[in-house]
């Protein structure tokens, strides 16, 4: 049962849009099969969001690793997980560029952020090391914000509603001087 649900889980969630991105296939559980040749490398590049880690235990969903610490939302944060969908994607579909579209956790601890953050950017220093084209690393997100089933209860911010900048910006401002991109002078917290 663990395996068929985690076969499943793929099925449904990657193997439509890699397999129509690579093949122009498109296969949808319970659906026709969809030849799109025309949709092979639609895309300029491959963005994703990672948030969290789930893994099946038992044929169920659990917290992966079983130690992770669990964010308020309840889902694992581990941001080594980042390095495995890179690597993942890579090995789907090698070549092409990719995006961390959006990467963040929801928690009250700021410094759970900090540590998240900073093990994120060495997963994709990693990652390019390894020959991995990442273009990209958008933090999810810049404000606390309003989510639709928790309202302002979870803090996923750099940035507080009140406007305050939260010590664990400076780990992505100091990833920016770093490269030149932007002095730390704008993300004073």
């Amino acid at each position: 049962m663990t395996l068929s649900l985690a076969q499943s889980l793929f099925d449904d969630h990657w193997a439509p849009w890699i397999g129509l991105f690579r093949d122009g296939v498109l296969r949808v559980p319970g659906r026709g099969l969809v030849e799109r040749p025309d949709l092979v490398g639609f895309a300029h590049m491959i963005g994703f969001s990672y948030y969290a880690t789930m893994g099946v235990r038992a044929g169920k969903l659990n917290v992966h690793p079983p130690d992770a610490l669990v964010s308020p939302l309840g889902y694992g944060i581990w941001a080594d997980g980042l390095g495995l969908v890179l690597d993942r994607v890579h090995e789907e579909l090698p070549g092409s560029p990719l995006l961390v579209a959006e990467y963040g956790i929801g928690t009250d601890d700021d410094a759970v952020r900090e540590s998240y953050l900073a093990r994120g950017l060495e997963m994709v220093q990693d990652a390019l090391a390894r020959g991995i084209d990442v273009r990209g690393l958008f933090h999810w997100t810049a404000v606390d914000n309003y989510e639709w089933l928790h309202g302002h209860d979870v803090n996923f911010g750099l940035i507080d509603r009140d406007r305050n900048v939260r010590p664990s910006a400076q780990v992505l401002a100091r990833e920016a001087t770093r490269r030149n991109a932007t002095p730390t002078s704008h993300f004073r917290a």
